[in-house]
């Protein structure tokens, strides 16, 4: 499955390893969501839950908050780690574009 190998790149790994402190661990993804459900993913204590067929758009999505446990939804740090997951997960192109799309946006801080 192209979401679960996603977390097996090793510069996807390096990335995630960068950001996670000691007490956390690469999170479980698991596939319970009703994907005609209004929610793709959503990160809970025991990993990411994901729906069916979910992209890993939103697995990154998912994963930017995994690592930022602390705050408060779409941060400016969460920002930051969802950019730099999709500039080495997908393309460096993909992550300057969604840079440049949230220079615009008002984040929580």
């Amino acid at each position: 499955m192209a979401l679960l190998r996603a977390l097996e790149e090793p510069e996807l790994l390096k990335l995630v390893d960068a950001h996670v402190n000691a007490m956390q661990a690469v999170p479980d993804l698991i596939f319970d969501l009703d994907a005609d459900g209004r929610e793709a993913g959503k990160v809970l204590e025991d990993g990411i839950h994901l729906a069916e067929g979910a992209t890993v758009w939103t697995l990154l999505h998912e994963l930017a908050h995994w690592l930022d446990p602390d705050g408060d939804g779409h941060t400016k740090k969460w920002a930051d780690t969802f950019v730099d997951l999709v500039a080495k997960s997908i393309s460096e192109s993909s992550g300057n574009r969604l840079r440049a799309e949230f220079a615009g946006v008002r984040m929580n801080p």
